[in-house]
């Protein structure tokens, strides 16, 4: 099956494609699919040249499967391709919209898009179509496992004397809500903790920064499906986070692993909580049904569903 990706060019990242939307991809080829990937400028000239440059696009060659990312990608998608099936994938933050655009993803979902893909059953909750189906994002288990600690810190420059945590995210967005794990870490009162804000970064060393923390934090105001956490969960890292997306039913059962509140001194002490369990979790086996293959497979039948 031959598939076409469309979705903004991110720039900092590999071929600027988003990490989320890559491991898709890769995830299909893994299973003998092909993709090719179709970036929009970002800001709005580049919406509106999507809809003359990916019409000429589709015109000159063949597609099995029309894949859109986001919401305002996905509706641009739509007045480019009229007369073409699609299927969209909703992302965390089009959890947020709100007005204008909130109605437009409704008014889409129901008359262009022809299956709609969230995230969590709580972005299910949001958008009222009966084309929408809940598929989280894989996690890529050849990439993301367990490194010798001290070869991971060697890895990313990491000192061994010091207590890591690692954020790992863009702590300019305020969705990613920064200041509560900066407040929390002061509140632990120990000057041998130290707080990595890493961003952004080569995809090949997430593992590593990974491998190379004691904890992991993620201190957002709201998610879609967490990557980051899943991929933490791979490597068995503990974790602490707020309860966002679908953070909670991935990381419940798993030891060393805490929901904390969004606030400085809940999430203190569950960063205290991880710090004590000291230990390796056992992450990955709890999320062995969220492998990317088996993701990806669920993917292809969503397309198999609306192919002619």
């Amino acid at each position: 099956m031959r598939i076409l990706f469309i979705c903004r060019s991110k720039s900092g990242f590999d071929q600027n494609i988003s990490p989320i939307v890559k491991n898709q991809g890769d995830s299909l080829v893994k299973i003998g699919h092909h993709v090719d990937y179709y970036l929009i400028e970002n800001g709005f000239l580049g919406y509106l040249k999507l809809i003359v440059g990916l019409r000429k696009y589709i015109k000159s060659n063949t597609f099995d499967v029309i894949h859109s990312h986001y919401s305002i990608t996905s509706i641009f998608t739509s007045l480019a391709i009229v007369n073409r099936k699609i299927v969209v994938s909703l992302m965390g933050s089009d959890t947020e919209r709100k007005g204008l655009i909130l109605y437009l993803i409704n008014l889409f979902s129901r008359l262009f898009w022809d299956r709609v893909i969230v995230k969590t059953e709580r972005m299910k909750e949001r958008f009222k179509s009966k084309s929408i189906i809940v598929l989280p994002n894989g996690v890529d288990f050849d990439r993301f496992f367990v490194v010798p600690k001290l070869e991971a810190q060697k890895k990313v420059g990491f000192s061994s004397d010091v207590i890591n945590i690692l954020f790992l995210a863009d702590s300019k967005r305020k969705e990613k809500n920064v200041e509560l794990a900066r407040e929390a870490v002061k509140l632990l009162n120990n000057p041998s903790i130290v707080l990595h804000e890493i961003y952004p970064v080569p995809h090949d060393l997430v593992p590593y920064y990974l491998n190379a923390a004691e904890i992991l934090v993620l201190p957002s105001l709201y998610e879609g499906s967490v990557n980051i956490v899943k991929e933490g969960m791979a490597c068995c890292i503990p974790i602490v986070a707020t309860n966002v997306g679908d953070v909670k039913q991935n990381i419940l059962s798993t030891d060393g692993c805490f929901i904390a509140k969004a606030e400085p001194v809940d999430f203190s002490e569950k960063i205290g909580l991880a710090l004590k369990f000291a230990s390796k979790t056992n992450g990955r086996e709890n999320i062995e049904h969220l492998r990317d293959k088996a993701i990806a497979e669920r993917l292809v039948n969503i397309y198999n569903s609306i192919k002619d």
